[in-house]
């Protein structure tokens, strides 16, 4: 059976209606605040909390982190304030209380997750600025807020900032080469060797104009980057112009590509081995840059130089592998904290590479964390002349913490102890030549030297009996030898009179491996080869190999 259709002027009258009832839905919704994610921050929080009270170098509980984190909603909209009164948490905005809660116990990661969240979507709710902020940006806010507050090497990384550092740490998929933007235009300023790009026939000075059919004009470079990078073995299509030929589309497949961090320049018997950091891939291309050397240099090796200037640090266990490179025996470097895992030591495996060759490591003020393990452990074991000035100073040790979100905190969890029992956070590591100045001085180190009265022997006295105290002693004797080189090529010129001259070498006291301050006894270096050959070619026999991965998590120092 068939119903009446509705007459025209009734139908109309319906449509109206519906509209009236519509436009009133649609603007009631218009009207409402966007609805905050509370299980996304519930699940950040409650990670974060957990993480933060189970890893830092020093207990702490979570009730003061989550406070100071909300008062940073402050600087989004300065009406709000957290107030702690008795046993409740209350926020407010200007004068009057929005919210009184009853303060989870201190250790409750879950409870101070969930009020956290309360208070975040309230403020959301109440105000157009919260509203206004990403909520990303907010839970970047109050993350940066709470780790600056544990120490100044702690950190949070959004989820953008984590994928980059990772790309860093341990590789990413894409096809091995470097871009500059200048004038706005993508410019290839380094070809990976062994990449696809290489092999493809790209190279420096040629322009990419397009990616996967999406033009480059205009683009900043972090967009470049992300569309570049892919999962490995994915195809990509890039459109390259170089100069006095047409455009040319090439299609290239993704490989796994870790950046360069080992720069090596031979020169006259010396190789200049320059570390810029230490990524996944840094001690095996040392390794096979060393091996080269030794099977292809003309004249023979006859010395290193390893270069860990401007080297701000990286993975741990790198370090541990970079030294070694020089070392058969002995403690490389202690890890000392609050954590079971976070307290270790690290000892050398006996696969010496450089077979005693003589090594000069050079430092100043920007090499830190990693590259002072490796400064510290060569010259605690007589192993290398440290020449430059005073390093960095950073002797602790960050785990990494991945978050639900897929951003990742770096947090402090254990402090470096080098081979002699000493520390060097905030104090760094003191090379036995120190780098400053003029020529002049540097001549004048060299006959001191040669008659065994240089003074910075009592100098790395001081360092070593300073590094475990703290105010006037330790900045007394940070200021040393304490600037930068004044035309850059002081300490390289140095490292290289050393090494030409055998004598020289010889005659250098070893630094703080001969001074009786510690575990170390003063033995001359070849004495030391040979006790630690011994052991490395008995250890070979037995079948024992000491494991050096670190465990949970990549390190960064």
């Amino acid at each position: 059976m068939f119903e009446r259709p509705l007459a025209p002027s009734r139908l109309c009258g319906a449509m109206a209606i519906a509209a009236v009832v519509l436009g009133v839905a649609f603007a009631a919704r218009a009207d409402s605040p966007p609805r905050f994610p509370a299980s996304d921050s519930e699940r950040l929080f409650a990670k974060a909390y957990s993480s933060l009270s189970a890893f830092f170098i020093k207990p702490v509980d979570v009730d003061p982190l989550a406070i100071t984190g909300l008062q940073a909603l402050r600087s989004l909209d300065p009406d709000f304030h957290i107030r702690r009164e008795g046993t409740t948490v209350q926020l407010w905005r200007a004068e009057r209380r929005l919210m009184a809660e009853e303060a989870p116990l201190r250790w409750d990661a879950s409870g101070w997750s969930t009020l956290t969240t309360e208070i975040i979507a309230r403020t959301y709710t109440d105000s157009a600025k919260v509203q206004e902020t990403e909520v990303e940006q907010i839970f970047e806010l109050i993350l940066d807020t709470i780790l600056s507050y544990l120490d100044q090497y702690s950190r949070y990384a959004t989820p953008d900032e984590a994928r980059n550092i990772r790309a860093r740490r341990s590789g990413f998929g894409g096809i091995g080469i470097r871009l500059k933007l200048i004038n706005g235009k993508a410019i290839i300023i380094e070809v990976m060797p062994d990449g696809p790009a290489i092999r493809a026939g790209l190279a420096v000075d040629d322009r990419v104009l397009s990616v996967n059919g999406i033009p480059l004009t205009g683009l900043e470079m972090s967009s470049i980057i992300h569309l570049m990078r892919g999962r490995v073995d994915t195809e990509m299509e890039l459109r390259v112009l170089r100069r006095n030929y047409p455009p040319r589309t090439y299609t290239l497949k993704r490989t796994k590509v870790v950046p360069a961090t080992i720069y090596v320049q031979p020169y006259n018997g010396i190789a200049h081995i320059r570390i810029s950091s230490f990524n996944a891939q840094t001690s095996d291309s040392l390794v096979s840059v060393l091996k080269a050397l030794m099977e292809t240099a003309v004249p023979p090796m006859r010395g290193i130089i390893l270069d860990l200037r401007g080297n701000p640090g990286g993975l741990l266990h790198e370090a541990i592998n970079v030294a070694d490179v020089f070392l058969n025996e002995g403690v490389v470097i202690s890890t000392k904290g609050r954590h079971s895992k976070s307290s270790r030591d690290f000892k050398a495996d006996g696969r010496e590479i450089a077979k005693g060759i003589p090594v000069i490591a050079l430092i100043d003020g920007t090499s830190a964390s990693a590259a002072e393990i490796v400064a510290a452990s060569l010259q605690a074991h007589d192993r290398a002349v440290v020449v430059g000035s005073n390093s960095f100073g950073k002797g602790v040790v960050q785990t990494v913490v991945r978050l639900p979100n897929g951003g990742e905190m770096t947090v402090t969890w254990s402090r470096l102890v080098g081979p002699a029992g000493n520390t060097f956070n905030k104090i760094g590591v003191m090379p036995t030549f120190c780098a400053l100045g003029e020529q002049d001085g540097v001549e004048i180190q060299i006959g001191q030297l040669r008659s065994s009265e240089l003074p910075t022997l009592a100098a790395l006295a001081r360092w070593r009996a300073a590094s475990n105290e703290i105010g006037v002693e330790r900045d007394q004797v940070r200021s040393i030898c304490r600037g930068e080189e004044k035309d850059g090529t002081l300490g390289l010129r140095l490292a290289r009179r050393i090494l030409n001259d055998p004598a020289l070498f010889a005659s250098h006291p070893g630094g703080v491996a001969c001074l009786p301050l510690g575990r170390i006894r003063c033995r001359s270096r070849w004495q030391r080869s040979a006790r630690w050959g011994a052991r490395a070619r008995q250890r070979n026999r037995t079948g024992e190999r000491k494991d050096r991965s670190p465990t949970g998590s990549a390190r960064p120092t």
